[in-house]
């Protein structure tokens, strides 16, 4: 059995949205229930909130926001539950670089404006421990994915999935933006880059290092808008993400939707996620130049943090590792000693895992379980995995 999952609290992703936008969410018909009035009425009030506070956000920081130019940030991809919030963390320490934190994504609209005021005021709001795996909530201060701002800002976004968890045609199209229409796609870089520049504004110019799975999809629109950004893949033994990402969605899809989802489709939606993933990183990644691109195993930096981070500072020609080093090194005893959930994958999806993508066993060395008869994976007809 997994572990138990810790309660989130009283905040929602959605109660990030200002009005506007909770209007556009609700045209598109989001599942609802009578039993979830308590946080459809509560995304509503704070809709209300969010829609003052970021209008005196735009008269405070308008022209400010416009005149700051937001350097080529560090893009960390790669599926999720591969490893990719260990290493987002990790470089958060360089103090050189600079993240969005919780509060920015959850409230982009007017983080400039209330940041410092209603921070401190609603920190007790939040959980102790991230619900899908208990790594510890610090506050609003943890570094955080970019995209839950952009769908908060746009709606254009995978993230609907939060609210649509069992419709993936509603979704699906916002991964690479390919076959959105071009109005669409042009709304999402204008909404990126202004929420770029608000975080760059907050963090004196610093250059940011950016972690969210989507991006993974969408390598040739970064490109188009920073063409000299640099991409740190992380991957992460398959079996072991299938059933994390699992458990992710069994998690954080009830914390987050208007009704309760029934995961009929689960395993078929992750299994055409990950395997999209993969296929978009195989054809995009040779589209990046030298010094642009550095692969590593999750397995690897568990092992081996400081040598891991030293190899992708100079795979990527990053100056200053030492300053890196200085933060890290206090802080691998606690690193190393974090406990894992331990989930079951039962063998039916190990073995489809397999036939769909063979490609991600062999190009980064995990062996499939019929050729590894002493990995731990290989107990009985359900694996227990370490997540």
């Amino acid at each position: 059995m997994a572990n138990r999952p810790v309660p989130q609290g009283p905040i929602c992703v959605w109660q990030g949205l200002d009005l506007p936008n909770w209007f556009r969410l609700l045209k598109l018909r989001p599942p609802m229930a009578w039993s979830h009035w308590i946080r459809i009425g509560g995304v509503a009030v704070t809709a209300c909130s969010n829609t003052v506070f970021g209008a005196i956000e735009r008269l405070l920081y308008s022209r400010l926001v416009k005149q700051t130019k937001v350097p080529a940030p560090v893009f960390i991809v790669g599926h999720w539950r591969s490893g990719t919030t260990l290493l987002h963390n990790l470089l958060s320490l360089d103090p050189r670089f600079a993240t969005p934190n919780l509060y920015h994504t959850v409230f982009p609209g007017h983080f400039l404006f209330s940041e410092k005021i209603l921070g401190p005021l609603t920190a007790w709001m939040l959980p102790q421990q991230r619900t899908m795996d208990e790594i510890p909530v610090a506050g609003w201060d943890i570094p955080q994915e970019d995209e839950i701002a952009i769908c908060l800002l746009s709606l254009i976004s995978p993230y609907l999935m939060l609210a649509f968890p069992e419709n993936l045609e509603v979704y699906a199209p916002y991964l690479d933006m390919k076959g959105i229409p071009e109005s669409e796609r042009a709304r999402w870089k204008e909404v990126f880059y202004r929420f770029l520049q608000k975080v760059t504004i907050r963090n004196s110019g610093r250059r940011l290092v950016l972690k969210s799975p989507t991006h993974s999809y969408r390598i040739p629109l970064l490109l188009e808008m920073f063409p000299d950004a640099k991409f740190v893949h992380i991957v992460r033994n398959p079996y072991r993400v299938l059933s994390s990402s699992l458990h992710l969605r069994r998690v954080a899809f009830p914390d987050n939707a208007f009704y309760s989802p029934s995961f009929d489709h689960i395993e078929d939606d992750v299994m055409h996620l990950y395997q999209g993933c993969f296929e978009h990183l195989e054809h995009d990644l040779p589209l990046l130049g030298p010094h642009q691109l550095h692969e590593l195993r999750m397995e690897d930096l568990e092992t081996d943090i400081l040598g891991e981070l030293k190899r992708l500072y100079d795979a990527l020609g990053l100056d200053g590792f030492e300053l890196l080093e200085q933060r890290v090194r206090p802080n691998l005893p606690a690193l190393h000693g974090h406990k894992k959930n331990q989930l079951t994958l039962p063998e039916s999806l190990q073995r489809k895992l397999e036939q769909m993508c063979p490609k991600v066993f062999e190009r980064y060395g995990y062996p499939r379980l019929d050729r590894a008869a002493d990995e731990p994976l290989t107990t009985g007809s359900t694996a227990r995995v370490a997540v």
